[in-house]
């Protein structure tokens, strides 16, 4: 059985460098995160980046503040407290010379709350220090805005497991997006891609999953580079877009149900109770998807279902991560 493309080396993934436990808050501290640096540090490489370091500010330093001159709240500027100098456009600046490089990695751990990084509910305040609302850090804001495929999150997101689980499963797909994109993009390799997470779109979004479809199919084999590029580009815009979406119970035992259809012909009947027993208790809540999952992959070593086999939707990160247990 085909498991998940791996690659051979660690995925490279941006983070605010703080959360890997360098001393450049504006304290002089740091905030380490364990899970990020122990736990997913053994499959991804780390670029850290601190934006505030990195345009001038000292360590220790006052701490910026995002404040609006504006009535609406809106149009928030980066000003340090002390001494009332706007850092804005600096971190704009940062974010655009950075974006070149940072086109290599497959994600980006930001730092929650910071006037900078903090990618969203970030406190925004009037001239009078009153808060009036909340936004993005400049510094994030801008990279997302460069970088729009990018998966991004923040450190305390990736706490409540399905968020992370969403997390990681978009930087495994989008890295190998851009391995595919490495390799030469043709539009054999965009069918394949396509094929291979057929299942994993449809559990996020089965609308999108149709149009994604179409984008495929309108595809001619013959098509010039440049057509064939821009439709390759609005599809793996709709693609992320639709990863992001986070599925429920419901959406997954639909996609259970119908790989049980495509395994019946080699199912005996009390393996099709056992799998159908275990599809109806993920529904009820009692056990997590990794389960019949497990169960599913078990019969595709025992009989042969190469359509099945390749599906991300059954292997879409490393196992050893236990995501699908929190599902």
């Amino acid at each position: 059985m085909s498991r998940h493309l791996n690659n051979p080396e660690k995925i490279k993934i941006g983070i605010s460098a703080c959360l890997l436990g360098q001393e450049v808050r504006f304290d002089g501290g740091h905030q380490r995160d364990n899970y990020i640096t122990d736990v997913l540090g053994k499959y991804f490489t780390y670029i850290p980046l601190c934006p505030e370091v990195a345009i001038g500010l000292g360590v220790p330093r006052s701490s910026l503040r995002l404040i609006s001159f504006s009535k609406d709240g809106l149009n928030p500027q980066a000003i340090m407290l002390k001494t009332d100098v706007n850092h804005t456009v600096q971190l704009q600046e940062f974010a655009k010379i950075s974006a070149p490089k940072l086109d290599k990695i497959s994600g980006y751990i930001f730092k929650k709350k910071s006037p900078s990084c903090g990618l969203e509910r970030v406190k925004i305040y009037n001239s009078e220090g009153i808060p009036v609302g909340h936004g993005m850090g400049v510094y994030a804001k801008e990279v997302s805005n460069l970088l729009p495929l990018l998966p991004t999150e923040e450190e305390g997101r990736l706490y409540d497991l399905r968020l992370r689980e969403n997390f990681i499963k978009r930087v495994y797909l989008y890295s190998e997006w851009q391995k595919l994109c490495e390799e030469g993009l043709g539009f054999q390799g965009l069918l394949k891609f396509h094929t291979r997470h057929k299942l994993l779109l449809i559990a996020h979004h089965y609308g999108n999953s149709k149009l994604l479809g179409k984008f495929i199919a309108s595809l001619n084999p013959h098509i010039d580079q440049a057509g064939f590029l821009e439709i390759a580009n609005q599809y793996i815009q709709l693609f992320m877009q639709t990863i992001k979406k986070i599925p429920d119970r419901r959406h997954h035992g639909q996609v259970l149900e119908r790989i049980m259809v495509r395994i019946n012909q080699h199912l005996e009947s009390k393996q099709k109770k056992d799998l159908l027993k275990l599809i109806q208790e993920y529904l009820s809540g009692s056990i997590p998807l990794s389960i019949p999952i497990r169960m599913i992959r078990h019969y595709l070593t025992v009989f042969d279902e190469p359509n099945l086999e390749i599906q991300s939707y059954l292997n879409p990160y490393p196992e050893d991560l236990g995501l699908m247990n929190g599902i």
